[in-house]
Order: structure tokens, then C-alpha cells, then sequence
């Protein structure tokens, strides 16, 4: 649903040009237009996930970031959400392996 929002918006729809996808971005942008939000992710493939996502395991996370975005990043947002008390063990494990 996240991609499928960005990539509605006119103002990301050079990055979906880059890629060869304009007409989804133009499909995209007339579902939100309307307010049909459901629709949109469908019209997201594995292709276009793999290539704004980073797709992989808990345990690989660390250094499957590292990999894809040494030397061009220096802070990283996660999409996920944090709630004290959960997770705690594997959230302290991800902050070391950056340390």
C-alpha cells in the first residue's frame, strides 16, 4: 500500500519512468484521483517491491541493509512498527550489528 501511495503521487512518477512503469504510475494516480485506495497495491509486482523494498529475513536484516546500502545512506527508516516490550531481544541484536 506504501509503494502504491508514492508512486500515485505526480511528483514520484520520473522514479517510476526510470523504471519503465509510467503507465502503472498513471493507472495508480487515477485510482487515488477517485479515492479507490484498495485497488492500488494490485498493481504493484514483485519486481517493483524488490526494487523499493528490501526484501529478506529478521535474522539477515542487518547485513542485507549494510550490503544494499553502504556508501549511499547514512540512516535507514524501517517500516515496521516498534512497541516496547516486543521484540526487545531482536530490536537490540539489529542496533549492535550496526555499532
Amino acid at each position: 500500500m506504501q509503494i502504491a501511495f508514492y508512486a500515485s503521487t505526480p511528483s514520484y512518477h520520473a522514479v517510476m519512468d526510470l523504471h519503465g512503469w509510467s503507465q502503472t504510475a498513471q493507472q495508480l494516480s487515477g485510482y487515488a484521483a477517485k479515492g479507490e485506495w484498495a485497488e492500488m497495491p494490485m498493481l504493484i509486482t514483485d519486481e517493483m517491491l524488490r526494487e523499493f523494498c528490501l526484501v529478506t529475513t529478521q535474522e539477515k536484516l542487518a547485513d542485507d541493509l549494510k550490503k544494499r546500502y553502504n556508501g549511499i545512506a547514512d540512516r535507514l527508516t524501517l517500516y515496521t512498527p516498534f512497541v516496547p516490550k516486543e521484540k526487545d531481544e531482536w530490536w537490540g541484536k539489529l542496533v549492535m550489528a550496526f555499532r
